[in-house]
């Protein structure tokens, strides 16, 4: 099992996400974009190096950062 702690990482993301968007942990190991739901500061993971309209699950570039 691959485990990204720091750095680019690709992260599966729920619903759509643009480039810039924060991201922050959703339910069953996704992500999704911060602008998607209110979520806590606290569960904001990294932020999102492409974009995706996809509305489904799909892996997408993120610089991942510690908070």
């Amino acid at each position: 099992i691959a485990v990204g702690l720091i750095g680019k990482v690709h992260v599966n993301v729920a619903g759509p996400v643009r480039l810039g968007d924060k991201v922050g942990l959703y339910k069953d190991g996704c992500a999704t974009s911060v602008t998607n739901s209110n979520l806590v500061k606290d569960y904001i993971i990294g932020k999102a190096l492409e974009s995706n309209d996809n509305c489904e699950v799909k892996k997408v570039l993120c610089l991942i950062y510690p908070n």
